[in-house]
């Protein structure tokens, strides 16, 4: 008993730790963090010539020691004084195109009237003060990630999104957007209930005619958008989970990122040996020879193409079961 009690301990104080390390908050910003805050306007030219890497550039939410990246003085000012005048110019700073995650939404333009009457005040609110124009904090509250009070809330809400947490991403969206007006077409769903194709459905990933598609024999004369980085054309819909091992692996980030690579000269030859064996083909990425998505899912719907087989989970359109042996050794 005394045993159990103690491991439960030390599960509990390893939890917090955790909880505790993944909070930007409580560690300290390193020294060239902290000359990049001071010098946020100049992150863009930085990045662009290459003195900064993407991955160099700082994240200033949810943390103590990073007020400077946004405010200039005393950050408990009133009225609050920013890092120039245009706060939305402030955000880009580091949520520019070429290298953080950018936002499509537009800002500094007026929302129809239709929308603004189906919004919530608190959104109006905000427009308002802006001159009737969307902005970044129109979606975004930032007192929540500054404000030491609110840090409990960034488990639930980490991009601090107002009126948040959401079940779902486009639950906002829709708090101002019409949401039948935004019914997806699922690129997966190639097949109407009596068999026959849906040609446009198609054309969402292939950048061919159906004509030149029905000759095409083989992913490696294929003609695709975006076909430098092919796993673009599944995360456009599908956020991205690191995988195999999913969301719990001991390492997701690296399980993931890792796996889609190219297979090494063993892994190869066992992935085609069991193609020959199984009548299943792994595609790999034709320019690169590197694993993505397609070469475990098969997107497209069972009867579209010849020799597919349902995997054990139709719903993940697996290309077969027992997917992760087509590539590596059975180890017990």
């Amino acid at each position: 008993m005394r045993v159990n009690l103690v491991i439960l301990l030390l599960l509990t104080l390893l939890l917090v730790s955790s909880v505790t390390a993944e909070d930007g908050a409580t560690i300290p910003a390193s020294e060239e963090d902290q000359q990049l805050f001071a010098r946020v306007s100049e992150i863009p030219a930085l990045v662009s010539q290459g003195k900064v890497t993407p991955g160099q550039v700082p994240n200033p939410h949810w943390r103590d020691d990073a007020c400077q990246a946004c405010h200039s003085g005393n950050p408990d000012a009133r009225p609050v004084q920013l890092q120039g005048s245009n706060a939305d110019q402030l955000c880009q700073y580091c949520h520019a195109v070429s290298f953080a995650l950018s936002d499509s939404h537009p800002v500094g333009v007026k929302p129809e009237v239709a929308m603004i009457a189906r919004m919530p005040a608190s959104y109006r609110d905000v427009i308002e003060q802006r001159e009737g124009n969307l902005a970044c904090v129109t979606c975004h509250e930032l007192p929540a990630q500054c404000l030491t009070g609110r840090r409990s809330e960034k488990q639930g809400n980490p991009s601090f999104l107002r009126d948040g947490p959401f079940r779902i991403r486009t639950d906002q969206c829709y708090l101002c957007h019409d949401a039948k007006l935004y019914k997806r077409l699922n690129p997966h769903e190639q097949l109407t209930k009596d068999g026959r194709l849906r040609p446009a459905t198609c054309l969402l990933c292939h950048s061919e005619d159906l004509d030149s598609l029905r000759k095409t024999k083989g992913i490696e004369k294929l003609d695709f958008y975006g076909e430098h980085d092919l796993k673009n054309l599944c995360t456009r819909c599908h956020p991205w989970v690191p995988h195999p091992g999913g969301a719990f692996g001991i390492s997701p980030e690296e399980a993931g990122q890792k796996h889609l690579q190219k297979p090494s000269a063993e892994v190869l030859q066992l992935m085609q040996k069991k193609a020959e064996k199984s009548s299943v083909t792994l595609p790999l990425e034709p320019e690169t020879g590197k694993i993505f998505c397609a070469t475990c899912h098969d997107p497209h719907e069972r009867g579209v193409l010849e020799n597919t087989r349902p995997g054990k989970e139709p719903g993940k359109r697996l290309r077969a079961e027992q997917i992760c042996i087509q590539c590596h050794l059975r180890r017990l």
